[in-house]
C-alpha cells in the first residue's frame, strides 16, 4: 500500500508538471490571412477613434481651391451670407495701416534728428566743440576774400616810397592783418572745421 501511494504521487506530480508545462507553452503563430484581417480591424477602429486632421485638411482645401466648410459643417462658407463688401474686400483693403505710416515718420525724424546731430557733433568731435557747416564756411570764406582784397587795395593806394613813421606803421599794420587773414584763409580751406560752442 506504501508502494501504492508513493506512485500515485509520482503520478500527480507529473500530471502537474505536464499541466503546467502546456500553460506556459507559446500560443500558435497566426496564418497570414488571420494577420491580415486583425490588421484591417485595427485600422477601421483607429480610423473610428481618431479626430480628423483640420490643418492637413484645410491645407488640401486650400491647394484644391474647394470651399471651407462652416463652423457647424453643414454648409460651405461662400453660401453664408456675406458681410463684406462687394469683391470679399473691405474699405480699407491694399492701404497701408495709419499706426505703421505714424511710425515710419517717428522713425524718419528720429533719424533725421541724428544725422543732423552727427553733422554738427561728428564722432571725433572733441568736447565742447562742434563742427562748422557748408553755408557757415563758405559765408566766411566770402567775408575773409573780402578783407583780403580791402587790405591789398589799401596797400595799392600806399605811396611807393615810405619815409614817415606814420605812414611805416600803417603799412606794417596792413602787412600783419594781410597775414592773418591769409591764416585764417588757410584755416577755412580745411575739409572739417571745429569752433567752440
Amino acid at each position: 500500500e506504501g508502494q501504492r501511494k508513493a506512485d500515485e504521487r509520482a503520478h500527480s506530480r507529473q500530471e502537474a508538471a505536464r499541466e503546467v508545462a502546456r500553460t506556459k507553452t507559446k500560443p500558435a503563430i497566426p496564418t497570414r490571412q488571420e494577420c491580415k484581417t486583425a490588421v484591417r480591424a485595427l485600422i477601421t477602429q483607429r480610423q473610428t477613434v481618431m479626430t480628423p486632421n483640420h490643418i492637413k485638411r484645410n491645407a488640401l482645401d486650400a491647394i484644391r481651391g474647394t470651399p471651407l466648410a462652416s463652423v457647424d459643417g453643414n454648409r460651405p462658407a461662400s453660401a453664408r451670407p456675406s458681410t463684406a463688401p462687394q469683391g470679399g474686400r473691405h474699405e480699407s483693403f491694399g492701404k497701408v495701416p495709419g499706426y505703421l505710416i505714424r511710425r515710419k515718420e517717428e522713425s524718419m525724424q528720429a533719424l533725421a534728428a541724428r544725422n543732423e546731430r552727427l553733422v554738427l557733433h561728428p564722432t571725433d568731435c572733441p568736447p565742447g566743440m562742434r563742427m562748422l557747416r557748408e553755408e557757415e564756411v563758405a559765408s566766411t570764406r566770402n567775408e575773409l576774400e573780402q578783407a583780403r582784397l580791402k587790405l591789398l587795395k589799401a596797400l595799392s593806394q600806399l605811396p611807393f616810397v615810405i619815409d614817415t613813421p606814420s605812414l611805416k606803421s600803417k603799412k606794417a599794420a596792413l602787412e600783419d592783418k594781410l597775414q592773418q587773414v591769409d591764416k585764417a584763409t588757410a584755416i577755412y580751406a580745411r575739409k572739417r572745421i571745429f569752433v567752440a560752442e
